[in-house]
């Protein structure tokens, strides 16, 4: 099964990983900015309760779309793979696949 994400899932998933990492609810955590870079790599600063704010790479954001998936809609985490992407007209998007390897 393939799912595509539109950018505010993206952006739940990164909550979501960031709340897992800091021991915080996700609507604790702001989400400031996600910027796509010339070499296609997706970069998210967030931060949680007004403190410091932290970057997170295209692996970590993937990993939190992963937590969410598994978390909020009872997905198998050993069964998905996928990729974020950006475009002008869709914005940041992820495409996840579950038992497809």
């Amino acid at each position: 099964m393939k799912l595509k994400l539109n950018e505010q899932e993206v952006v739940d998933g990164i909550c979501v990983f960031v709340a897992n990492q800091r021991n915080c609810r996700p609507e604790d955590v702001d989400v400031k900015e996600i910027d796509a870079k010339d070499n296609g790599d997706i970069i998210a600063k967030a931060s949680t309760h007004g403190g410091q704010t932290h970057k997170y790479d295209n692996d970590e954001i993937l990993e939190g779309i992963f937590q969410f998936l598994e978390e909020y809609h009872s997905f198998n985490r050993e069964v998905m793979y996928g990729n974020i992407g950006f475009t002008r007209t869709e914005g940041f998007f992820a495409e996840i696949f579950v038992n497809e390897r």
